[in-house]
């Protein structure tokens, strides 16, 4: 875990976490567009049903361990802690049990050592509100996630509960945050078009950069673009680069946990199409497996 100075007392709340605050990791483009406070309030309006103003103070929240690790967005707006996972391209219905983790370690890293809890008055922590942008082609059937699904032991009162809200993010969706966010509906768009430019045979290199350019000519985040375009190209090689990772180590019987997590999703949807009768080059198109991928792990298992 990663020590932080706690600062000294008799400042404001937002202060302090603004100096806890650690900007020093590798970045996602989803991180990266929406760690600009403006464009985050656009985002946050439009998935709470809130109406923030852009001067509303906004405050990136420290990149704790499990953040970094996962590479997910947190902010405090007005004592509500708000935690956002990017671009899931699979069904992970264990998200609100990696959402306590997050709250568990926040408090703990934070909280417990900047006030005393054995005091008689209340220990007051933020609020917080959980969110999953789901980028999938596989339809979810569920709008909210509950950490209680979980439980061996269902029904009753439970002492605790967690839940997330799902709002899907894939392009071309008929969504109301999509529509009320010009920035979230413009990140699907990239998103999708680089997707489709490497189906149709594109390099990796080669998809970002025209993808790119188009949205640039298009007016489609334009300005972040044209600002960050090398930033981008490497944010969006790295996170593919990191898919590949995965997968070697899957193939290699080396995968972790969350390696596993990721590469067994895809290949459920490719079990599925495949017994459907679809073509394997389409099944690379939706799953993002390559054909050798897909004739070691689904066509031989068969």
């Amino acid at each position: 875990m990663t020590n932080i100075d706690i600062p000294p007392t008799g400042i404001s709340q937002f202060e302090q976490y603004k100096q806890i605050t650690n900007s020093k990791f590798k970045n996602t483009f989803f991180c990266d567009l929406f760690s600009d406070k403006k464009r985050f309030l656009e985002l946050y309006n439009a998935i709470s049903g809130d109406n923030y103003p852009d001067d509303t103070e906004a405050v990136l929240f420290p990149n704790n361990d499990l953040l970094s690790h996962f590479k997910d967005l947190a902010y405090v707006i007005n004592n509500k802690l708000i935690v956002m996972v990017e671009h899931q391209s699979t069904i992970n219905p264990n998200m609100p049990l990696r959402f306590l983790l997050y709250f568990a370690d926040i408090v703990r890293t934070y909280i417990m050592k900047s006030v005393n809890i054995f005091k008689n008055t209340i220990v007051k922590i933020p609020q917080p509100e959980f969110y999953v942008l789901y980028n999938g082609k596989e339809a979810w059937n569920t709008d909210i996630l509950k950490l209680s699904d979980a439980f061996h032991v269902q029904g009753g009162d439970y002492s605790m509960e967690i839940i997330a809200k799902i709002i899907n993010i894939r392009h071309g969706c008929e969504s109301k945050e999509m529509k009320l966010s010009k920035n979230l509906s413009g990140y699907s768009f990239l998103i999708n078009l680089n997707e489709t430019y490497i189906s149709e045979g594109m390099s990796r290199d080669m998809a970002i950069n025209k993808a790119t350019k188009k949205c640039i000519e298009s007016g489609i985040l334009a300005d972040y673009l044209v600002e960050n375009q090398m930033e981008v190209t490497s944010m969006l090689n790295y996170e593919f680069n990191y898919e590949d990772a995965l997968m070697a180590r899957f193939l290699d019987g080396e995968a972790s946990g969350e390696a596993r997590g990721k590469i067994e999703g895809k290949i459920e949807d490719a079990k599925a199409m495949y017994t459907d009768g679809l073509p394997l080059e389409k099944i690379c198109k939706y799953t993002g497996l390559s054909i050798e991928e897909l004739e070691k792990l689904v066509c031989a298992k068969r």
